[in-house]
């Protein structure tokens, strides 16, 4: 089942990213740690990413991908899909708290291939990259970008 994604709408993007900073980073803020890069807070881009799918797949629409994938299992038609509130794409049943550890995973290995072929090192160069990684989308890295510049500076308010 694919759904594709739709972009934050401008009129209540900044008050759905607030809430849902404060949400996630209460519920999962114990298993997102922040890794020591000088140009980028880690635990912001992870939470940038983790709004985004979440806001293109909220938990009603990830239980029903839990139970096509159930179906599809139960007729021997298992194929990858995107699970959890990371979306990571596998095999198996995962549920949000298994792909917030397949995403940090993701993100490290993907921060080290990106890293290199970066020419300028500034902050938004690095989420962008990385975002594109994720997902191999230009809009997509666009919006991650857009979130993490407002978790950003609004920090102090979060």
């Amino acid at each position: 089942m694919t759904i594709p994604y739709r972009p934050l709408n401008e009129k209540n993007k900044n008050k759905y990213i607030d809430k849902h900073y404060k949400k996630f980073k209460k519920k999962y803020g114990s298993y997102i740690f922040d890794r020591p890069l000088p140009e980028i807070n880690y635990s912001k881009l992870f939470y940038s990413i983790m709004i985004f799918e979440n806001y293109n797949r909220p938990a009603c629409i990830r239980v029903l991908e839990y139970i096509v994938f159930c179906i599809r299992c139960v007729c021997n038609k298992r194929k990858p899909m995107s699970l959890g509130i990371m979306q990571i794409k596998t095999e198996h049943l995962i549920f949000s708290m298994e792909s917030i550890k397949s995403a940090d995973l993701k993100l490290q290995s993907d921060l080290k291939k990106v890293l290199p072929s970066i020419a300028i090192h500034n902050s938004e160069n690095i989420v962008k990259a990385v975002a594109l990684e994720y997902n191999q989308s230009i809009l997509y890295s666009n919006q991650i970008w857009d979130i993490y510049l407002r978790l950003s500076n609004n920090e102090h308010k979060l």
